[in-house]
């Protein structure tokens, strides 16, 4: 068998177990080359439930979070270590 016909054979067909997944959003005070509705935490969960929906996976009960007032660069946030 060529190499080039291995690189351009089809994948075999995979089941993967079914995945649950969490939703983590961010308010982007940063992006200033995004619109407004770009940035916003509501634009960023339609995005990742439309992504959920398409793979099929599962959102797990009470794994959305959302941080609408927080800035990642900010160093007193409740999860900065310290």
């Amino acid at each position: 068998m060529k190499a080039a016909s291995l690189l351009t054979a089809p994948a075999p067909a995979i089941r993967l177990p079914a995945m649950r997944c969490a939703i983590y959003a961010r308010k982007s005070t940063d992006d200033s080359d995004k619109t407004h509705d770009a940035r916003s935490t509501t634009h960023q969960r339609e995005q990742c439930l439309a992504l959920i929906e398409r793979q099929g996976w599962t959102l797990a009960e009470g794994h959305e979070y959302v941080d609408e007032a927080r800035a990642g660069r900010s160093s007193t946030g409740p999860a900065c270590c310290g």
